[in-house]
This record gives C-alpha cells, structure tokens and sequence, in this order.
C-alpha cells in the first residue's frame, strides 16, 4: 500500500485490486485519526483561558483627592485551569501574552463638581518571589471628565506579558490585575456601579509572539 507525500494517508495499490475493501478502511481510519487530531489542536487554539470578574453591589465612598482600589468579589465567568481570585487584584495562572481591560460605570452620589476630572487606572502586576523577588509591573490609564449631569463610563485594555504560572510554577505569584481611580468632584463621593467589569483573555504562548 502507497501512502501520500504529506500527511502520509494509503491509498490501494494498483496490483492487487482484490483488496479494495480493506485499503478503504485503513483509508478511512488514517483520516479519522488526522481529523481527530486537527480538532483537538483547533480547539486548543480558539478555546484560550480567560475570565470575567465583577461586582456583586456598587462600591460607594470614594473620596475626591485620593486614589482607592475597586474590590473585586464576583467571578462571572472563567476558565477552570487558570485559578481565578476576587479581591483588591483580580489574580490569575497560565504564562502568555493576555489582553486585559475594564469598564467602569460611576456615578456621584451626590452633587456634581462639573467638568471635573476622573482617572481609572488598568495596572497588571506579575510577581516572582524566589529567588530575587523580581516585580514586573505594567500599567495604563484613560482620563476622563464628569459630565455636568454625572455618571460616566470608562473602557481602559492593555496586552500584558505574563512569565510565570501563579497556580503551577512554585513561588511565582503569577499575574493580578488592579483596578483603582481617583476623581476631583468635590462636590460629593463617588459611587461604582455594580454593572463595572474586569476581564482577561490569553491571546497567545509566550513563544508565538
């Protein structure tokens, strides 16, 4: 039996036609083999970890002039393999290039300091403790302004690099993203809607880009 120059499938030789029936089946079974195997590697592909973390009420009390964390206590969605916590930083597993990002929907909860300033701050922070207690920490922002009727929304994503595993890799504190913002309506504290996201997805291994 003769087989194919790339993927190596057999095909009836032509002296003995006599056997036809049997050539079809390793035929067949060869290319269920191949398929099998094509799928699995598609579904590694497309079917990459991620997570969606949110709140379960809204954050009320954030002062004008300071800078305070969003905590974080809902997972909404994630993958099983990446281990996903809730609290000041959203921390997960699994080394690769991820695309992180936030949207933030905030309201005063009184008056209104009109065209004031308000900053959300998207930072990932990936720790390594032993040996050396190396920190690597990028971060990114997006400004924006208090309408003069209140409340507005703030999308802030960022590609971050993540070298260690947190869940598999021993002493690595693998990869958190925080979330924190701070504001200038005087006028009255700020209040974050319970409808606010953070998210993450793995776009690819750390080798493919």
């Amino acid at each position: 039996m003769e087989t194919t120059a790339n993927q190596n499938l057999p095909y009836p030789e032509c002296v003995d036609p006599g056997a036809g029936a049997l050539d079809l089946q390793v035929l067949a079974e060869a290319i269920d083999a191949k398929l099998v195997t094509a799928f699995e590697n598609f579904r590694a592909v497309v079917n990459r970890p991620a997570f969606i973390v949110g709140l379960s009420a809204n954050q009320t009390g954030f002062a004008s002039g300071s800078t305070a964390d969003i905590v974080w206590d809902t997972k909404i969605w994630d993958s099983t393999t990446i281990g996903v916590g809730v609290g000041s930083g959203v921390t997960f597993g699994d080394p690769g290039y991820w695309m992180i990002g936030c949207w933030i929907s905030s309201v005063p909860s009184g008056g209104v300091t009109a065209n004031s300033k308000l900053l959300i701050r998207l930072s990932y922070r990936g720790d390594l403790y032993v040996p050396v207690g190396a920190v690597h920490t990028e971060s990114t922002a997006a400004a924006n302004f208090q309408s003069n009727t209140g409340g507005e929304d703030v999308v802030v994503t960022q590609l971050v690099r993540q070298e260690y595993d947190g869940v598999t890799s021993p002493g690595s504190g693998g990869g958190a993203v925080i979330v924190n913002l701070s504001h200038a309506n005087v006028a009255s504290t700020l209040t974050v809607n319970s409808t606010s996201l953070v998210w993450g997805f793995k776009v690819c291994n750390l080798e493919d880009m």
